[in-house]
């Protein structure tokens, strides 16, 4: 089995940013080799209260929108023990692998998405729900007509103008919590993601402004190396791992 080294994370990051133009957002991720509980205990006592997340994907039975480039998910959000506050969210991305400029528009916000040895870029276009609403929507007969606003609408018909919107159905629900810690002056996050079927992934992920993100790089792969924290064999986006698992 080939393990990932610390010191070979994100090099691709620096050249990506030369040439993707204006981003908003730069986002470090790598799937880690742990158990939650491992790598909540190695990341320390500066944890926040942690957050329950549930998850769905919508796309076609043949995964026409990811291989498009196109993820739509939806998800739930609360907290531990909280009958109040929970909050809803769907989001549409364009990802594409990070070779020429993304688009830009009003409404969508581009992430470069830097996985261990790749980078691509997204263009997301968010919208907040209420409370119960995608739970509500997910049981509608479209879904996607029920969940997605114009402008989201739109960027699904123009990156995959053969998919039609009602044919799109349900993947999920995956059940996820989410952890955040601040170490070293950064905000770092890890996701457990429990897939139905008992399959489940660990990722801890860390965003950051463009111009911050060598001194990221650089204090991430010191904490992975310093707390002998575990990396996956294999490394590819969470979005990725669950359409290959919902799909099946």
């Amino acid at each position: 089995m080939v393990r990932t080294k610390a010191g070979s994370l994100w090099r691709a990051l620096p050249g990506a940013l030369g040439t993707a133009g204006r981003v908003d957002s730069v986002e470090l991720k790598v799937l880690l080799d742990e158990h939650l509980a491992d790598a909540v205990e190695m990341l320390g006592p500066q944890l926040h209260v942690p957050s329950l997340r549930r998850v769905y994907f919508l796309d076609t039975p043949a995964l026409a929108l990811a291989r498009s480039g196109i993820v739509v998910r939806a998800r739930e959000l609360r907290r531990p023990g909280s009958s109040t506050g929970r909050r809803a969210d769907v989001v549409v991305k364009l990802r594409r692998p990070c070779r020429g400029k993304p688009p830009r528009g009003r409404n969508l916000v581009v992430e470069l998405d830097a996985l261990p040895a790749s980078v691509t870029w997204s263009g997301s276009i968010a919208r907040r729900l209420k409370a119960g609403a995608v739970t509500d929507r997910m049981a509608a007969r479209r879904p996607a007509r029920n969940l997605l606003d114009e402008p989201q609408r739109r960027l699904v018909e123009v990156a995959a103008p053969s998919v039609d919107l009602d044919d799109l159905v349900v993947l999920g629900p995956i059940d996820v919590v989410r952890l955040r810690s601040v170490e070293r002056g950064y905000r770092i996050d890890v996701e457990s993601w429990q897939f139905p079927g008992g399959a489940n992934v660990v990722e801890l992920s860390v965003k950051c402004r463009p111009t911050r993100s060598k001194h990221t790089v650089k204090a991430v792969r010191s904490l992975i190396v310093d707390r002998r924290i575990a990396l996956a064999p294999h490394q590819l986006t969470k979005t990725q791992l669950a359409m290959r698992l919902l799909a099946d």
